[in-house]
C-alpha cells in the first residue's frame, strides 16, 4: 500500500487471490513473449469475483483481444456469459445443449 505494508496473498479472498495470480501470469506471459499476441484459455477465471468487479476484468480480456490475443473463455456462469455478449461482435460465442435423457448416462 501507499505506506509500503505488504500483504500475503493468503490473506485475500478468493476472487482476489485469483485476479492476483492471473496478472501474474499475463505479466510474465507478455515479458516471455517480448510483447507478442498469444492464446489464453481462462476457465471460469472470474467466477469467484465480486459481481462489481466482472465486468472490469471482462473488459481486460476484450483488450487483450484487440491487441490481437486469441482467447478461449469457458464458464457455466450465466452472469460472466451475459457480459461477453454486450461487449461487442469481437468474439464467437457457442453453448453446449442440455443432453437428452438418454445421452445423460
Amino acid at each position: 500500500d501507499n505506506d509500503d505494508d505488504e500483504f500475503p496473498v493468503k490473506d485475500l479472498s478468493t476472487g482476489a487471490r485469483e485476479q492476483v495470480f492471473l496478472g501474474s501470469r499475463l505479466g510474465f506471459a507478455r515479458l516471455a513473449l517480448d510483447g507478442h499476441p498469444a492464446f489464453l484459455v481462462l476457465d471460469d477465471a472470474f467466477q469467484h469475483s465480486d459481481w462489481s468487479r466482472r465486468e472490469w476484468l471482462v473488459q481486460q480480456v476484450i483488450t487483450l483481444v484487440e491487441a490481437g490475443w486469441q482467447v478461449l473463455y469457458f464458464t457455466i456462469d450465466d452472469h460472466i456469459r451475459d457480459l461477453f455478449n454486450t461487449v461487442g461482435d469481437r468474439y464467437v460465442s457457442h453453448s453446449l445443449s442440455e443432453p437428452s435423457p438418454s445421452e445423460d448416462r
